[in-house]
């Protein structure tokens, strides 16, 4: 089943801001400062995941047996192409979106790769045991996995055991994923305001993270938040921490009492809670399919004998041609295939009963959920054919009708 760009995207986003709304609401104001970076981590993990669940083949009474066109007829396949005057509007917002992508993502390459520059520029040394890459012009003191950049600038002792403890927890921590977790975030939703504020977030509860475990070895916290302020200046490296992201809202937190631990509960209630709520709303969007259950294989054992050929075949009032013709006037290429440039087969079977009615179609192989109700819509939409006739009674026969559908 081909990804649906639209679907994965509303999903996703809302559910970047829905954790961004329930963090500010209800976690971002206490002091577990682990648990802020736990929530939103695996928050943006999961929003940005949670909507390819649907796109998982699931185990169905379908999927147990391979597909044999031995057990039906099959017709000749019928090509769908889209009306040209309706792709344009739909192509162009495609190609804004992964235009926008693209750049970002080149912009993010592009920063990385500055500071490999950067290294090599850099003279190195090592201050408290610590290796430490002094920048050859000035700027804010930063850190990027491993490596602790600092401005060659002449810092008190005090001021610079402050700085090299604040980047060893960051290093120590491993906040680097996290910036880079917030930076994909970003480009993914760069048009979701919610996005970049959590990407805002991230780096805040990485400053007091490395605030916390800097502070523990200052010489009095007055004098730490003193450095603070003398110590962001402009940070004109990229990924820079140690500069002046919030830098009251990090002294607040600095200076806040230790929340009490029954705060704590609103995690563990809150958080499955929306985890709850976005699947299951995911789960509304997902197309009904044949589920593997005890009813579901009874009722298929227990149905009347369905022919897979016979000695007078049903027919379409007008013949075969009369009923290409139906399904290719009726069927529309869904506009959401065109937006994401889906092309390939649906395979669908359906059965004429005894009666000449057209029943219980279903997908045998699945395209996209657009592209198979279209099918599934046009096939209910037949009138009755002439049923099939076995040693002259009317019989249920089993047809395939592959589609396919092509962007021109």
């Amino acid at each position: 089943m081909a990804m649906n760009l639209a679907t994965y995207l509303i999903g996703s986003q809302l559910a970047i801001a829905l954790l961004y709304i329930l963090y500010k609401a209800l976690w971002g104001n206490d002091t577990f400062l682990p648990l802020h970076r736990a929530t939103i981590v695996t928050g943006i993990i999961f929003a940005l995941t949670y909507p390819l669940l649907p796109y998982i083949p699931s185990l169905s009474v379908n999927s147990l047996l391979p597909y044999d066109d031995r057990l039906s007829v099959m017709l000749d396949a019928i090509t769908i192409t889209p009306d040209t005057s309706t792709t344009t509007f739909s192509n162009t917002l495609t190609w804004l979106y992964w235009t926008v992508v693209a750049i970002g993502f080149a912009r993010l390459v592009i920063r990385l790769c500055s500071l490999f520059v950067l290294r090599h520029r850099c003279t190195t040394t090592t201050i408290e045991g610590s290796q430490v890459l002094l920048t050859p012009s000035e700027g804010s003191p930063f850190s990027f996995f491993k490596f602790i950049f600092i401005p060659q600038t002449n810092y008190s002792p005090d001021m610079l055991h402050h700085i090299i403890c604040h980047e060893k927890a960051h290093v120590s921590q491993r906040h680097t994923f996290d910036i880079l977790l917030g930076e994909i975030a970003i480009i993914i939703g760069w048009f979701n305001p919610f996005a970049w504020l959590l990407r805002s977030e991230i780096r805040l509860y990485t400053e007091q993270l490395a605030d916390a475990a800097a502070i523990q070895t200052a010489t009095s916290p007055q004098q730490y938040q003193l450095h603070l302020l003398q110590a962001s200046n402009d940070n004109k490296y990229p990924f820079s921490s140690f500069g002046k992201h919030s830098l009251l809202a990090r002294i607040k937190m600095l200076n806040r009492n230790s929340s009490p631990h029954y705060r704590k509960l609103y995690y563990i209630i809150t958080l499955p809670l929306a985890a709850l709520l976005v699947t299951g709303l995911q789960a509304c969007k997902k197309q009904p399919s044949e589920q593997l259950t005890a009813t579901n294989i009874i009722h298929q054992i227990s149905t009347e004998i369905i022919y897979d050929t016979c000695e007078i075949m049903p027919q379409f009032p007008g013949g075969e041609k009369a009923m290409m013709d139906f399904i290719a006037s009726n069927l529309k290429y869904p506009q959401q295939a065109i937006k994401d440039n889906v092309e390939g087969a649906v395979l669908a079977e359906f059965i004429i009963n005894a009666e000449g009615k057209v029943i219980e179609p279903r997908i045998v192989n699945s395209l996209t959920p657009e592209c198979d109700n279209e099918v599934i819509r046009v096939i209910n939409l037949m009138p009755a054919w002439t049923p099939g006739q076995q040693d002259n009674m009317a019989v249920n026969v089993k047809f395939a009708l592959p589609i396919m559908f092509m962007l021109q």
